[in-house]
């Protein structure tokens, strides 16, 4: 199972490798969750479908440290195994998405992408919320067709990072296992009913 699911994330990631911005090996000093969890979704073929990555009960974090994704700050969701880099996705700043913009403020202490569409590297939303006390969470949703297969095998454990390029500040999970699901499977077609009986008495 381990194998598998690590297959899956360097699935997801090696979709957009092409437009390499990680470096060759994880970045040093990233800010470690409390908990963090991965769970990837599979179609009937094996193919990713869906991907979230939740890091929460972080180091406290201001909203600042975020770099402003509105206009300037990009980040990239990088993967490693031992041997070296898997693959990576890419979000740049800025942008429209359905016709407002993909980044939002959310308050005084979170900042929101969401992309019902998934344009950019298959991600669906991001969430980047601060806190003044252990409690920053950080969450990446990404699916649909942009997650390519990856054939070659992946060892674990795996780096997940989620690095802010203009600055050194990254959040990072080293991970050995992820919640793997696939979709139940469903009859194409509905049986139909039978007709309810009526019971009838003769006087």
């Amino acid at each position: 199972m381990p194998c598998r699911v690590i297959l899956a994330v360097a699935a997801l990631l090696a979709a957009h490798a092409a437009e390499a911005a990680c470096p060759p090996a994880p970045r040093p000093a990233c800010r470690e969750a409390g908990m963090s969890r991965l769970r990837i979704g599979t179609d009937d073929a094996g193919q990713v479908r869906r991907f979230r990555w939740t890091w929460k009960l972080g180091a406290r974090t201001a909203l600042g440290e975020f770099g402003d994704p509105l206009a300037s700050s990009a980040y990239s969701l990088c993967a490693w195994e031992p041997a070296g880099p898997v693959a990576e996705l890419e979000l740049p700043p800025g942008g429209t998405c359905g016709g407002v913009p993909c980044w939002r403020l959310q308050g005084t202490t979170a900042y929101r992408y969401r992309d019902p569409a998934a344009t950019q590297a298959g991600i669906e939303s991001v969430r980047l919320q601060a806190s003044p006390q252990a409690r920053t969470r950080v969450t990446v949703v990404a699916r649909g067709d942009g997650l390519q297969a990856m054939t070659p095998p992946v060892a674990a454990p795996l780096t997940v990072q989620l690095l802010r390029n203009d600055s050194p500040i990254c959040f990072e999970a080293i991970l050995a296992a992820a919640s793997f699901t696939r979709p139940a499977t469903r009859p194409a077609t509905r049986p139909a009913r039978p007709p309810p009986t009526r019971s009838s008495t003769t006087a």
